[in-house]
């Protein structure tokens, strides 16, 4: 699906087209009704998805392009830059634990991989 999503200016699906096409068909319930009720959510996680993938993809390209990571440049003191003071160290400490109280990927959408055949994928 990210496949042809690469060719949108070619072929004019982009990745809300392509999942509203797939998601009635990833559906494996007894009760098209019921399936029909979860189309919308499926819709979304594949839109997501395949988004997903398209930006891995493109940071690969950029990743691979740039070469090694440089080292930062040392000062007239042969240290590597500036150290951080122990508050403001344990403060950044903080915050970088704080960014991960938020749902992730998976808390919102692996819920919705038992709606989904991801054999299609």
């Amino acid at each position: 699906m990210a496949d042809v999503v690469q060719y949108e200016h070619l072929n004019k699906m982009n990745s809300h087209n392509i999942a509203m096409v797939f998601a009635p068909n990833m559906t494996q319930m007894a009760d098209p009704l019921t399936a029909l009720m979860y189309a919308v959510q499926v819709m979304n996680f594949l839109k997501t998805l395949i988004t997903k993938t398209l930006r891995e993809r493109e940071d690969a390209v950029i990743e691979s392009s740039r070469g090694p990571p440089q080292e930062p440049p040392l000062d007239k003191n042969g240290d590597q830059g500036p150290r951080l003071s122990p508050h403001v160290q344990q403060n950044h400490d903080e915050n970088e634990e704080k960014e991960h109280e938020f749902a992730t990927y998976d808390d919102i959408y692996l819920p919705l991989y038992q709606f989904v055949d991801v054999s299609c994928l």
